[in-house]
Protein backbone atom coordinates (compact mmCIF):
# COMPACT_ATOMS: atom_id res chain seq x y z
CA UNK A 1 0.00 0.00 0.00
CA UNK A 2 2.84 2.42 0.82
CA UNK A 3 4.50 1.58 -2.49
CA UNK A 4 1.34 2.51 -4.38
CA UNK A 5 1.05 5.70 -2.37
CA UNK A 6 4.67 6.67 -2.98
CA UNK A 7 4.27 5.97 -6.70
CA UNK A 8 1.18 8.17 -6.87
CA UNK A 9 2.92 10.98 -4.98
CA UNK A 10 5.90 10.76 -7.32
CA UNK A 11 3.68 10.89 -10.41
CA UNK A 12 1.79 13.96 -9.22
CA UNK A 13 4.97 15.66 -8.07
CA UNK A 14 6.46 15.13 -11.53
CA UNK A 15 3.33 16.53 -13.20
CA UNK A 16 3.40 19.55 -10.88
CA UNK A 17 7.09 20.12 -11.55
CA UNK A 18 6.54 19.94 -15.31
CA UNK A 19 3.71 22.46 -15.11
CA UNK A 20 5.82 24.86 -13.05
CA UNK A 21 8.68 24.52 -15.55
CA UNK A 22 6.33 25.29 -18.44
CA UNK A 23 5.22 28.48 -16.68
CA UNK A 24 8.83 29.53 -16.19
CA UNK A 25 9.61 28.83 -19.87
CA UNK A 26 6.59 30.85 -21.02
CA UNK A 27 7.66 33.77 -18.80
CA UNK A 28 11.22 33.63 -20.18
CA UNK A 29 9.94 33.73 -23.77
CA UNK A 30 7.63 36.64 -22.91
CA UNK A 31 10.57 38.52 -21.39
CA UNK A 32 12.65 37.84 -24.51
CA UNK A 33 9.90 39.17 -26.74
CA UNK A 34 9.79 42.39 -24.73
CA UNK A 35 13.55 42.97 -24.96
CA UNK A 36 14.76 41.67 -28.32
CA UNK A 37 14.55 43.31 -31.71
CA UNK A 38 12.17 43.23 -33.71
CA UNK A 39 9.73 41.49 -31.37
CA UNK A 40 9.80 44.38 -28.90
CA UNK A 41 8.27 46.65 -31.55
CA UNK A 42 5.27 44.34 -31.79
CA UNK A 43 4.76 43.49 -28.12
CA UNK A 44 6.57 46.44 -26.56
CA UNK A 45 3.39 48.16 -25.45
CA UNK A 46 1.81 45.10 -23.87
CA UNK A 47 2.02 44.39 -20.17
CA UNK A 48 4.66 41.95 -18.91
CA UNK A 49 3.40 38.47 -18.13
CA UNK A 50 3.14 37.69 -14.42
CA UNK A 51 3.30 34.14 -13.12
CA UNK A 52 3.01 32.74 -9.63
CA UNK A 53 5.39 29.95 -8.77
CA UNK A 54 4.23 27.81 -5.87
CA UNK A 55 6.81 27.59 -3.12
CA UNK A 56 7.05 27.55 0.65
CA UNK A 57 9.01 29.35 3.33
CA UNK A 58 11.07 26.20 3.88
CA UNK A 59 11.85 25.94 0.16
CA UNK A 60 12.91 29.58 -0.05
CA UNK A 61 15.15 29.09 2.99
CA UNK A 62 16.67 26.00 1.38
CA UNK A 63 17.46 27.91 -1.82
CA UNK A 64 18.89 30.84 0.15
CA UNK A 65 21.17 28.68 2.29
CA UNK A 66 21.82 25.94 -0.27
CA UNK A 67 21.30 23.35 2.45
CA UNK A 68 18.41 21.01 3.19
CA UNK A 69 18.44 18.95 6.35
CA UNK A 70 16.95 15.49 6.57
CA UNK A 71 13.18 15.38 6.76
CA UNK A 72 11.45 13.09 9.22
CA UNK A 73 8.33 11.85 7.43
CA UNK A 74 7.00 9.96 10.40
CA UNK A 75 7.68 12.02 13.54
CA UNK A 76 7.01 10.35 16.88
CA UNK A 77 4.24 11.95 18.90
Amino acid sequence: MYKDLSTAVEVYRTKFSRTQQKLIDIKREDDNMHTKFPDKWIVGTTKDLEINIVTSTKTEKTFATGKEDDINLFPKK
